[in-house]
C-alpha cells in the first residue's frame, strides 16, 4: 500500500525521542506515527468530545486526516550570514509546534488537497492559527538549519503536489507558536470538509 511507502520513505518511527543541542538551551521532542495504545474511549482533551476527537478522520469526499509527524521545541536555529555561524530563533509566546499532517486519497479520483489555512491547532482550550514567518525581523524560513528526517520547518513546504491520485498521500507542514509547552494537543480539520459537520472536528497524536 502507498501510504506505507510514504512513511518508510520518511523513515518515521513509532516512538517520541528527546534530543538536545550543545549550542542551545532548547528542548526538543518528536514523534511518529500515533503508535500509543489507547483506550476503549479514545484519548481525552479538556473542551473536546469524544465524537471531536479521531486518530484519523475520514471525510465524506473520502480524504482521510492524520498526524504523521510532530516537533516541538522553544528555538529554531539558523544560520546567520553575518557572523558565519548559526544563531537560534526563540518561539515568541514561548513554544514552537511543528506538525507534518497527512491528507490521504482514499476515493478513486484525483483530490484536492486543502490549503495550509484551512487546519488550526487546538492547545490548551483554545484554536491557534499557524505562523507563516519566524518571529524575527533578522531571519527567515531561507536561512533555518534543521535536518530532521521527515520534518521541514518551512510552512510552506509541501511533500507532494496539491493533489493527490486515488491511494496516495500529501504532506501539509504547520508551524505554531504557543504560549505553554504543548503537550495534549489537536488539530482542527473542520475547515478542510467539503460538507460541514455538526461540531468541529479534529485529529489526535497521542504522546
Amino acid at each position: 500500500m502507498q501510504r506505507r511507502s510514504l512513511l518508510q520513505a520518511l523513515g518515521v518511527g513509532g516512538a517520541a525521542s528527546v534530543a538536545g543541542c550543545a549550542d542551545s538551551s532548547t528542548v526538543e521532542q518528536s514523534g511518529g506515527p500515533n503508535t500509543t495504545e489507547q483506550t476503549e474511549g479514545g484519548v481525552s482533551i479538556d473542551g473536546l468530545s469524544d465524537e471531536q476527537l479521531h486518530e484519523a478522520y475520514l471525510s465524506d469526499s473520502l480524504a482521510e486526516f492524520g498526524i504523521l509527524t510532530w516537533t516541538r521545541k522553544e528555538q529554531i536555529r539558523v544560520y546567520d550570514e553575518s557572523e558565519d555561524d548559526v544563531a537560534f530563533v526563540d518561539a515568541e509566546n514561548g513554544w514552537f509546534l511543528e506538525v507534518s499532517l497527512t491528507v490521504y486519497n482514499a476515493g478513486g479520483d484525483v483530490m484536492s488537497v486543502p490549503g495550509r489555512d484551512r487546519f488550526s491547532l487546538y492547545h490548551d482550550g483554545e484554536e491557534h492559527t499557524r505562523i507563516t514567518q519566524l518571529p524575527s525581523d533578522e531571519f527567515g524560513f531561507e536561512d533555518t538549519r534543521e535536518s530532521y528526517i521527515g520534518f521541514s520547518i518551512d510552512p510552506g513546504s509541501w511533500y507532494v503536489t496539491s493533489e493527490t491520485e486515488a491511494d496516495t498521500s500529501a504532506q501539509v507542514n504547520l508551524l505554531f507558536d504557543v504560549g505553554s509547552e504543548p503537550i495534549e494537543w489537536a488539530i482542527n480539520v473542520t475547515d478542510a470538509l467539503e460538507s460541514p459537520p455538526e461540531q468541529d472536528q479534529y485529529v489526535y497524536y497521542a504522546e
